[in-house]
């Protein structure tokens, strides 16, 4: 009997004595030692601060081949005599190159064309994107009849051009009782 009571005391002081042995490893000088050395390491690591702004590389617009140049009218809408709109469209012309514009009525009532209202101008060309470039002019139809309109856009020589058309009608006076 005696044997079995010395059994739990011996192992008890072994656990007891390899539980001392460990932290008898680890003394509190060390663990300073750790933490500062610890310390010393994150607060040691150098930060890269950017002295400089990073600029994007900008994208860069296709050099133009020998592709063909055009003349884009945007969609015009038909209009009542007296309106005041604006005719716009793109092309892949140079900035700043002028652009001719006219419209008239058709068919011709007249042989003499000069009898026909014609409304005309130039325009210049403005930047919109990589080869892609606007351009717009007010039309005022004060003076135009009722009808079918052309609207012809192109360069001064008419080499590089396009047309479309819209209607003009009359505005319909609003009746006392209308809801509208």
């Amino acid at each position: 009997m005696k044997k079995m009571k010395t059994t739990p005391i011996i192992f008890c002081l072994i656990l007891l004595g390899c539980l001392l042995s460990a932290t008898g490893c680890v003394s509190e000088s060390t663990v300073k030692n750790q933490l500062s050395t610890t310390t010393d390491v994150v607060t040691s690591i150098p930060t890269v601060m950017p002295t400089t702004l990073v600029t994007p590389i900008p994208t860069e617009c296709p050099v133009p081949g020998n592709g063909s140049y055009w003349i884009k009218i945007n969609p015009i809408s038909d209009h009542y005599i007296g309106d005041m709109f604006e005719i716009n469209g793109t092309t892949n012309i140079g900035i700043n190159d002028t652009l001719s514009y006219w419209t008239s009525r058709v068919p011709r009532q007249s042989r003499n064309p000069s009898q026909e209202p014609v409304y005309r101008g130039i325009v210049r060309t403005q930047s919109l994107d990589c080869h892609t470039n606007v351009w717009s002019f007010l039309i005022n139809t004060t003076e135009f009849r009722l009808g079918y309109y052309d609207v012809a856009v192109g360069t001064e020589n008419m080499t590089i051009g396009n047309w479309d058309l819209f209607v003009l009608s009359e505005k319909i006076p609003k009746s006392e009782g209308s809801m509208e």
